[in-house]
């Protein structure tokens, strides 16, 4: 028989109290909500990977984890290109493509000087144009700004060599200010590739250059505008309804668009750089739920 301390036998009372509260499970777990990396999840970081979805879908950037978490849980990997493309991991671009966006950069800029006199081979200008494009596509714009005077120095030292006349050192400089034009509207262009419609607004950016080109400096420096390579074309017609701005929107529209179905069209598998340029415009289709226009159909 059990005895308190006053060493009397206990009552029916006590007794039936003491053996409920001997069968009562403690309740478990700790009385305090788990900290960071003790027990199971938190229930709102569970429900990160439905807000990632919502967030690609509505155009938000989505962070590395929740760019990982989305793919992982519906069983698609993400590559390294696509992780690239969302903004989440910031790692360096191959050298092989930087190599294969400067001979891009390179080629876009000689087609460009060979639709102009005295050669006059016009349809190069949107093939030039087009290039150019494909260079300065899914690049940051510091990366895009260099390589849009790279660009420019290749067309501009041939087409403007008719400059030496008055000196060397007036063409040097002619050509490395003049080049800045080109410069600043790559690093432009780089985020309005993001935008729907971006060949429009790429054409747009194109003409805006050559009217300020056309201003500044010391009232501006408007030769080896597209227009004047279009003397006798497809595009002539247009400067009667728009004078040389609209032949010039024209050209490097038809450039752009040719870049956007190449990028879009071509099978990526068996073109390794167009692969790296497109990888952003999948993984955000892919953390979307949606099809994406560069992907080959399965």
């Amino acid at each position: 028989m059990v005895q308190d301390r006053t060493g009397l036998p206990p009552t029916g009372g006590e007794s039936a109290r003491r053996r409920s509260s001997a069968t009562v499970p403690a309740p478990e777990g700790p009385s305090r909500p788990p900290a960071d990396g003790e027990g199971p999840p938190r229930p709102e970081r569970a429900a990160e990977a439905p807000q990632a979805t919502v967030k690609a879908a509505e155009g938000t950037p989505v962070t590395a984890a929740e760019g990982a978490a989305v793919p992982a849980a519906e069983g698609t990997p993400v590559t390294a290109a696509e992780g690239a493309g969302t903004g989440g991991l910031k790692g360096r671009e191959p050298a092989r493509l930087v190599l294969l966006r400067a001979i891009a950069a390179v080629a876009g800029g000689a087609l460009l000087f060979l639709a102009f006199p005295p050669l006059g081979w016009w349809p190069a200008a949107p093939l030039g144009v087009a290039l150019v494009v494909a260079s300065l596509y899914g690049t940051r714009p510091r990366r895009a700004a260099w390589l849009g005077y790279l660009a420019a120095v290749v067309f501009l030292v041939p087409a403007l060599a008719w400059v030496r006349t008055i000196g060397d050192d007036v063409w040097v400089m002619l050509v490395a200010v003049e080049g800045l034009f080109y410069a600043a509207m790559a690093a432009l262009a780089s985020p309005v590739f993001r935008l729907r419609m971006w060949p429009l607004w790429f054409a747009g950016l194109w003409v805006a250059t050559e009217w300020a080109r056309g201003l500044v400096p010391i009232g501006g420096f408007p030769w080896a505008r597209l227009a004047f390579s279009q003397g006798e074309s497809l595009y002539t017609a247009y400067a009667a309804l728009g004078g040389a701005p609209l032949v010039s929107f024209a050209v490097t529209l038809s450039g752009a668009l040719l870049a956007h179905a190449l990028l879009a069209f071509l099978p990526l598998a068996r073109v390794p750089s167009l692969a790296h340029l497109a990888g952003g415009d999948l993984a955000r289709a892919r953390l979307a739920g949606r099809p994406s226009e560069g992907a080959a159909p399965r």
